[in-house]
């Protein structure tokens, strides 16, 4: 997906509406996953050099049609805090998600101005549409993953995280119990408003959850207990400490990766066998299996699978699942590939079963198919 959304070349406010659709567009699009990482990093680099070129006003950073002073009021609402509701909704998206965006310096500065900007107005509407208009900009950050953001890393503009939980929840919750007083000529607009507090909770409540894929020998679900409950694992005899919070996973599917899986290492807790690791470095397709845990369940997962730097340090984010975050673990940087012929056989044995247990429709020969190819 390509940054496309343009100004025209004169006050054309039907253009300007079409664009505001198409950006709220790309925000989905973003959202569901269906952008790349480095897609999503070319488009916001590009978006906010684009604002920089009209919207930076007083250390504020707007994404606008025109310059802000030459509107009028209520078509700064349109035209000028909506597009940047929509910026910052996608900024916050990114930033959540890759490290490649949280890395950067200078988006984040951006960032920070992008979020001070969206304060503008409180959020509110124009005229007597000032409390429908709030809700409206609520149900723009309700999109992304705003609430993972303000409890996360609120460093990035306090006063931001601060205005969304003093302010705005508290605001729109208002809204929702009728609380608020509607003007003569305003609507009542408090069941979209229901829609969006939903919205908003249910991502709170979703965030202490988060899908971990695994993609070698987790992919068996009894496997996988041992990392959450400890114990002796009697598929390779090594104990585990299991998590902190010892809680079965709540829900698991099969998923696809979009990345091939290979061999590498020599792993002692499997008899010296090669095991398995991401290819991060390019498109391609693995089978996968995602468990929905509890977010310090995946640290303490990663910790049990090994983050030095020849195995496993990299937490890599992959498309969410039923809007939830999912996370899988390799080595950016690689690892030299073995055959297939190094994998030993209670390795094999157990991505076997795994597969086998994960796609019941897979055959015998498909299977053994897939896991050779994956030392070729």
């Amino acid at each position: 997906m390509k940054y496309t959304i343009n100004r025209g070349s004169e006050v054309n406010t039907r253009l300007w509406r079409q664009m505001n659709e198409r950006f709220k567009n790309d925000l989905d699009e973003i959202v569901l996953g269906n952008v790349s990482e480095k897609d999503v990093l070319a488009y916001i680099t590009e978006m906010v050099a684009d604002m920089k070129g009209i919207g930076e006003i007083n250390g504020l950073l707007f994404w606008a049609y025109d310059r802000p002073g030459t509107m009028p009021s209520d078509a700064r609402v349109d035209f000028v805090y909506e597009p940047t509701y929509i910026a910052a909704t996608i900024l916050i998206t990114a930033y959540c998600r890759y490290e490649s965006v949280r890395n950067n310096e200078e988006l984040t500065e951006a960032f920070g101005k992008v979020l001070g900007a969206s304060m503008g107005r409180s959020m509110a509407g124009h005229g007597y549409d000032a409390e429908e208009g709030f809700v409206y900009a609520m149900s723009i950050f309700a999109k992304g993953d705003t609430m993972t953001f303000i409890n996360e890393y609120q460093e990035v503009n306090p006063n931001f995280c601060k205005f969304i939980k003093e302010y705005a929840l508290p605001h729109l919750q208002d809204i929702c119990s009728g609380n608020v007083e509607f003007e003569a000529f305003s609507r009542d607009c408090s069941e979209e408003a229901k829609e969006v507090w939903a919205k908003l909770e249910g991502a709170s409540d979703e965030d202490s959850y988060v899908w971990y894929v695994s993609y070698g020998s987790n992919l068996l679900s009894e496997r996988m207990n041992y990392y959450i409950h400890g114990g002796v694992c009697y598929l390779n005899n090594r104990k585990y400490d299991g998590c902190e919070e010892k809680i079965d996973a709540v829900d698991s599917k099969s998923v696809i990766i979009p990345y091939d899986m290979y061999y590498a290492n020599s792993s002692g807790s499997w008899n010296g066998s090669a095991v398995s690791f991401l290819d991060v470095s390019k498109e391609g397709r693995s089978y996968g299996r995602a468990y929905k845990i509890k977010k310090s369940q995946l640290n303490d997962i990663h910790r049990q699978e090994g983050m030095g730097v020849k195995w496993y340090p990299d937490c890599v984010r992959l498309a969410d699942i039923d809007g939830v975050p999912a996370y899988t673990f390799t080595n950016k940087n690689g690892r030299p590939k073995k055959a297939f012929n190094e994998v030993k056989f209670e390795y094999g044995v157990t991505l076997y079963r795994g597969l086998k247990e994960s796609y019941p429709e897979m055959s015998e020969e498909e299977i053994m198919g897939y896991l050779r190819k994956c030392g070729e």
